[in-house]
């Protein structure tokens, strides 16, 4: 079974000890004013490491490191649809993910 599915499009995946963050989400693109860079819009696979700690209270806190991420344009689209959606997350393989978790920063 793939990871990510029409149902699932963001989990939180464990290899080992580390947990990552996979997500499948939407960009209207334009002017990244950060980068300089003019983002396409459309589909994009998001993958970043984080660290999960268990609190008293039955809660969770999910923190990252900034710019410790990757991210990986899928499809470009003139609008979001729920086509568009479901070919990205199928171009969002398992054989992908892996090579993006590979090039994560997960050094503390």
């Amino acid at each position: 079974m793939p990871l990510l599915t029409e149902s699932q499009p963001k989990i939180t995946h464990y290899e080992g000890d580390q947990a990552y963050q996979i997500e499948v989400s939407y960009d209207l693109g334009g002017m990244n004013y950060f980068t300089g860079n003019i983002n396409p819009r459309g589909y994009s696979l998001s993958v970043r490491p984080v660290a999960i700690t268990e609190r008293e209270g039955g809660y969770r806190v999910v923190s990252y490191k900034g710019f410790s991420g990757v991210r990986y344009f899928l499809k470009g689209v003139t609008r979001k649809s729920k086509k568009a959606e479901r070919e990205a997350i199928e171009m969002a393989n398992d054989d992908l993910i892996r090579e993006l978790m590979d090039k994560c920063d997960v050094n503390e």
